[in-house]
């Protein structure tokens, strides 16, 4: 077992025991998770045994369908720490649920997990640990393995596999599950008003110095997930389009690549004819038009597909620029 020796402070320079600041907060998006409600609280009152501080807990309901608000609310009677109730509309999703979380959270720590609970309660412990120091913003919970069915393990793998290669190329083979952020690293996320997006890619994207926990992830407790197939590819589409240009990039390649083959066919067919090795009237007419039109909507498209990029670029609404720190002479 992992022995902890927590510093004496918060990173904000208070005592972990000052009860008027939120040190600690966790974001937990709930979607049909009614069943999963007394093993998650009795999951929370464990770990805050464990550590030096009161925590604050936000439920995100993602749509409340079965009755979940009402099995927390009765959980929640006794519990021995701070907690919020934020009911979204209808489902949204998870990256949405979670940024609602962190919108309305104050804390200088925040954290977030699912209701499953396949993350053992030491990763949190040293996401406090590691971001008890200032200096550090980001931790992310990276899987050594995953207990989880055949089919989704492989999808989750190859998901990664392309992820890490494609787009962050800096991220374990493995991506991560959970993270927790700094006050600053939460509040840049939070500007980043993007619809379809992948919240994942986005923490990546800060830049912010991190750190990563390497953990086994466990196997489901109770029930089963309600992440749709048609989400993860959805997840799939939105994290190439809003984080690389590969795709684009791709086509430019192949429209250029499309000018010179068709221009080098066009040149040959005009000295076959010269030569007098084609005499088919109206054939080098057709074949010279041809590329010509060719090379044309090539040249159109890359030409677009530039101005189209920079338009998406801008669509995002990201900040142009985050400052971490700034230091002044005394």
């Amino acid at each position: 077992m992992i022995e902890f020796e927590f510093s004496s402070k918060c990173r904000c320079g208070r005592s972990w025991k000052e009860l008027s600041a939120n040190h600690y907060e966790f974001v937990l998006p709930l979607y049909k998770a009614k069943n999963l409600v007394p093993g998650l609280l009795s999951y929370i009152e464990n770990l805050q045994t464990k550590l030096p501080c009161k925590i604050s807990v936000t439920f995100v309901l993602d749509g409340d369908v079965d009755g979940t608000k009402e099995a927390l609310l009765v959980g929640l009677e006794n519990a021995g720490f701070k907690w919020k109730i934020i009911r979204l509309s209808r489902n949204f999703g998870v990256g949405p649920a979670l940024m609602a979380g962190f919108e309305n959270s104050d804390a200088c720590i925040v954290t977030a997990f699912g209701a499953d609970l396949q993350e053992p309660d030491t990763v949190f412990m040293q996401f406090l640990d590691i971001l008890s120091d200032s200096s550090k913003h980001i931790a992310l919970g990276a899987r050594k393995s995953r207990n989880d069915p055949f089919v989704i393990k492989k999808a989750s793998e190859l998901y990664w596999f392309l992820f890490t290669k494609l787009v962050s190329p800096d991220l374990p083979r493995g991506g991560f599950d959970v993270c927790a952020l700094s006050e600053d690293a939460r509040k840049s996320l939070c500007t980043m008003d993007e619809k379809n997006t992948n919240i994942t890619a986005q923490i990546d994207w800060l830049g912010y110095s991190r750190e990563f926990v390497y953990f086994d992830r466990l196997s489901r407790a109770e029930g089963k997930s309600s992440w749709k197939f048609s989400r993860k590819v959805k997840l799939f589409m939105d994290s190439f389009y809003g984080f690389t240009e590969l795709p684009m990039n791709f086509l430019l390649l192949f429209s250029s690549l499309g000018i010179l083959l068709s221009s080098i066919f066009g040149v040959l067919v005009l000295v076959s004819w010269l030569l007098g090795q084609i005499d088919v009237p109206g054939y080098v007419s057709i074949i010279l038009l041809q590329v010509f039109s060719t090379n044309l909507i090539l040249f159109a498209i890359s030409l677009a597909s530039g101005y189209s990029t920079r338009a998406f670029e801008n669509s995002k609404v990201r900040p142009k620029f985050i400052i971490q720190s700034v230091d002044v002479s005394s």
